[in-house]
């Protein structure tokens, strides 16, 4: 399942076509682009790098399995939605700072928000 998201000042959408998480500290990856309900990339104009908040829905324990402490890689890949036949695709890696909230919606699911700096 695609996640779409739209840009807030124009009409552009992108398809997330995926989201995986990695670390030193493990050595498998986890792939979380079906479960991203949304995540919003920010530019400052007096930083030289973007920020981005992303937030899941949390089915399998996802929190648990990465056992985040911060400096874990999310690489993601979108697609604008006309240039998908062309197949371009901007891929982009971030670092997680911080875990900003999780909150239990039912005895399974947790809503997860993360907030990310861009790798360099």
């Amino acid at each position: 399942m695609n996640q779409i998201a739209s840009i807030a000042e124009g009409s552009t959408e992108y398809i997330l076509s995926s989201a995986l998480i990695t670390s030193n500290r493990f050595s498998t990856e986890v792939e979380i682009a079906s479960v991203v309900n949304e995540f919003v990339i920010y530019e400052h104009i007096e930083k030289p790098y973007l920020t981005m908040r992303l937030s899941f829905m949390d089915q399998i324990n996802i929190v648990q399995t990465v056992d985040f402490q911060g400096g874990e890689k999310i690489s993601i890949v979108i697609k604008q939605t006309e240039e998908i036949e062309s197949g371009k695709e901007i891929k982009k890696d971030f670092l997680v700072d911080k875990i900003e909230t999780v909150l239990k919606v039912d005895e399974r699911n947790e809503h997860v928000v993360i907030h990310c700096t861009e790798y360099h």
